[in-house]
């Protein structure tokens, strides 16, 4: 078993029988989150998933400024989780 497929089936197994779950995939810059979720995505039935990346949801460049956080931009208190979770309650 292919180690993607190993994970796929480990979800899967942590899941059970819920309709509806999230998987959240956590790893510095460069660590192949991306990769990882979109071959995860890919392995399911069409429409059975989506992929949801926390880019879209930094806090704007003149938020971060005004917390002197531009700097540090990609890192977690530079994110707007509040908004990321109001998008997945919809």
């Amino acid at each position: 078993m292919s180690e993607i497929a190993h994970i796929t089936a480990a979800i899967f197994k942590r899941a059970g029988k819920a309709k509806r779950f999230i998987v959240a995939i956590a790893g510095p810059p460069g660590a192949g989150k991306s990769t990882l979720s979109g071959r995860l995505h890919d392995l399911l039935p069409e429409g059975a998933s989506e992929v949801v990346p926390m880019d879209g949801f930094h806090f704007d460049d003149i938020v971060l400024n005004r917390r002197g956080l531009r700097w540090r931009k990609g890192a977690p208190e530079t994110f707007d989780f509040g908004g990321f979770e109001t998008l997945l309650k919809r």
